[in-house]
């Protein structure tokens, strides 16, 4: 049912070029999102806390304001930028134990029977790809799902990161453009 692998024949032609175009493609989008939009990020602070004022050694009133708060934030926002919801790593154990543990390798063998173990069927590329996509997809759809759902007892670092500048009374803006970007109102209404 299935054409057989020979790469002398232009039946997989299509397919190849297919591939090749979304890898190219995507990889331009990549580095424009790289240069062009993460290069470019605008972040400020805004300090709600009024300045309060303290004597310097020769008794002078001097007004100042903590910065170890602004620094505090900074850094969690920092830690913020490297965290994901789908884990690369718990996503390829999983993906290992599914394609070699259980044999649904075997499932991009040109049979037409579903088999999980090796057989003297040749081995089809382009089923192997869309095996590997419908796996994929799923380990990282369930993990989307689960992180989501266990969210009310264990909260998003998005959402930590929230509380924190609403307890440290700071807000943060950023822009990822000229004329756009993002605020988080961290304004106290207790002071």
């Amino acid at each position: 049912m299935i054409p057989t692998v020979n790469y002398s024949t232009p039946i997989y032609y299509s397919f190849n070029a297919v591939f090749g175009t979304v890898i190219a493609t995507k990889l331009v989008s990549l580095l424009y999102k790289i240069y062009f939009e993460q290069c470019s990020f605008d972040i400020f602070l805004i300090d709600w806390e009024k300045p309060k004022p303290r004597q310097d050694m020769k008794n002078n009133i001097v007004y100042g304001v903590n910065a170890w708060r602004q620094l505090l934030v900074l850094n969690e926002f920092t830690e913020l930028q490297t965290y994901k919801v789908i884990s690369v790593e718990l996503t390829l154990i999983v993906y290992a134990f599914f394609m070699d543990g259980l044999g649904w390798r075997y499932l991009a063998n040109q049979t037409p029977e579903l088999e999980t173990k090796e057989s003297s069927s040749p081995y089809n590329y382009v089923l192997n790809f869309f095996v590997t996509a419908i796996i994929l997809h799923i380990i990282g759809v369930v993990q989307y799902i689960l992180r989501y759902a266990i969210k009310l007892w264990n909260p998003l670092p998005v959402e930590e990161f929230t509380d924190l500048c609403a307890i440290s009374n700071i807000s943060v803006l950023m822009f990822d453009s000229d004329f756009r970007g993002y605020y988080i109102h961290g304004r106290s209404p207790y002071g």
